[in-house]
């Protein structure tokens, strides 16, 4: 076990969603398939943006107000944070390499990781599929304009977005409706990404935690057994504090390194 393998989903939606945050400790090339989607996705994604805030000043206040704040609360979100993340990719690194080296042939630790990830797995699963479900649905509304009337224009849309003078037709309409279908789930991919890349960092340090607080709670209450039982045994005693005293070394390197 490890950060890569402690979740397909976190791994899954790395991949769609373009951000490619470091998995393993080391620093990796990215596939040519990788390379591949990018070259189609990220122009896909710069029009999506450039017809948005060219439609927000081509619609009325009221829709981009009711329509479009969402979306640019979403995309300064994500764009901040993956700015922040991709420029401490080197920390991250480090960091992945530490809890690897802690998770690593600790049996203890795993079951603590596998208890906590493991009744999370299914409500991220829904929440990954309900918020792609919502957007689609949100998107597509715009269609049921096509049985009303031939003629469109910017404000038909669900969000501002203008890639055409208006009236226009409607295959253009329905040109638009796909560049903001597949520019709102790569949005929104790119944030459930985020979310669920540091929700699994979270998990690895809070299992960490958890298992310090067991471990020293076992180790304290061997010492007052030890106590109690080898009190009037000076070397059982002797052998018994030597135990405690290594384990507790043990812990504390444990602590400093998930600290440092």
């Amino acid at each position: 076990m490890d950060f890569r393998n402690l979740s397909r989903l976190n791994i899954l939606m790395n991949i769609l969603s373009g951000n490619f945050l470091p998995m393993t400790s080391r620093k990796r090339k990215l596939s040519i398939l990788s390379k591949i989607y990018l070259i189609f996705i990220w122009p896909i994604k710069l029009i999506y943006i450039t017809a948005f805030i060219f439609g927000a000043f081509n619609v009325s206040g009221e829709k981009v107000l009711r329509d479009g704040t969402v979306n640019v609360v979403v995309l300064l979100e994500i764009t901040v944070l993956t700015i922040y993340l991709h420029c401490r990719k080197k920390l991250l690194r480090r960091l992945i390499e530490k809890l690897n080296y802690l998770i690593e042939g600790n049996e203890s630790i795993q079951d603590i990781i596998v208890n906590i990830v493991k009744p999370i797995e299914k409500p991220l699963t829904i929440y990954t599929i309900g918020n792609i479900t919502a957007v689609v649905i949100w998107a597509t509304l715009p269609f049921l304009e096509i049985l009303r009337k031939n003629e469109f224009y910017y404000s038909d849309y669900r969000m501002p977005n203008v890639i055409s003078k208006e009236p226009f037709s409607v295959n253009i309409f329905i040109a638009g409706i796909i560049l903001q279908i597949i520019g709102a789930i790569h949005t929104i991919v790119r944030k459930i990404s985020l979310d669920l890349y540091t929700i699994h960092f979270i998990f690895l340090m809070t299992a960490q935690y958890k298992y310090l607080r067991i471990k020293f709670a076992t180790v304290f209450e061997k010492e007052t057994e030890a106590s109690e039982s080898s009190c009037n045994n000076i070397v059982k005693w002797s052998e018994n504090e030597r135990i405690i005293k290594q384990e507790m070394r043990l812990l504390t390197r444990h602590y400093e390194t998930v600290v440092e």
